[in-house]
């Protein structure tokens, strides 16, 4: 099954470059988008409120300070970010441990690989963590960062902290939704990603998120069982 959705990634979904004229289209219906939003008759009920730091802070960045960050803060982004919750709730009998994000019946179809690339105390590689046990688990020590996000030419990767793959075993999903389990799974990552993003400016940190890298390789480097496949990548480093 994984390498069905694979190819469906590498040839069907293959990354476009823009060229000036798909620009000028996509503006085109981005206007026609705010144009039919303004033309929409019926009462309008005006929301006011104050903004908090906590989501204002998230902002999408590139290029990071390249400053080493402390092992307690990382363990807590990541703890608290993708990490089992606490306050546990009744769980199905094929469900796991609950996350701190949401997943379709329980099923925890993500996983996260973390490449550590400058945090005190913790020796560069890509570790898969265990949320379980609270443990990253080596699977590599030496990485060509470049090589596995070939199209991220305008992001300072050899700055970041972290960078965080969002891995997916489908089959558990696909037994219980079917074909719509695939859904699930992006959502899935999607939640993930965002803890992970409005975590980041508490301890000076930002990141962007990615969804254009090299399949092959990464399946290779990542040293993913073969019903793995990555679905999401977040670099995250320090705000200059």
């Amino acid at each position: 099954m994984a390498n069905l959705f694979e190819y469906l990634l590498n040839k069907i979904f293959k990354p476009k470059f823009f060229d000036e004229k798909k620009i000028f289209k996509i503006v085109d219906i981005q206007n026609k988008k705010l144009d039919l939003l303004n033309a929409l008759i019926g009462k309008r009920i005006k929301l006011t409120s104050e903004p908090h730091s906590f989501f204002h802070k998230r902002v999408s960045i590139r290029n990071f300070s390249g400053k080493a960050l402390n092992k307690e803060y990382f363990s807590e982004i990541i703890f608290n970010s993708l990490g089992i919750r606490k306050d546990k709730s009744p769980k199905k009998e094929y469900s796991l441990e609950p996350r701190t994000f949401p997943s379709a019946g329980g099923l925890n179809l993500i996983e996260s690989a973390i490449y550590v690339h400058n945090v005190s105390g913790i020796e560069k590689g890509i570790y898969l963590y265990n949320p379980y046990t609270e443990e990253l688990i080596l699977l590599k020590s030496k990485v060509l960062l470049e090589d596995l996000l070939p199209y991220c030419q305008n992001i300072n990767l050899n700055q970041a902290n972290f960078v965080i793959f969002f891995i997916s075993n489908i089959q558990p999903g696909m037994i219980k939704y079917g074909l719509r389990s695939y859904r699930y799974v992006l959502l899935e990552a999607g939640h993930a990603a965002q803890n992970i993003l409005l975590n980041l400016p508490k301890y000076g940190l930002g990141g962007v998120c990615l969804g254009a890298f090299n399949d092959k390789k990464l399946r290779k480097e990542l040293n993913i069982l073969k019903d793995y496949q990555n679905e999401y990548v977040v670099v995250c480093g320090g705000i200059k």
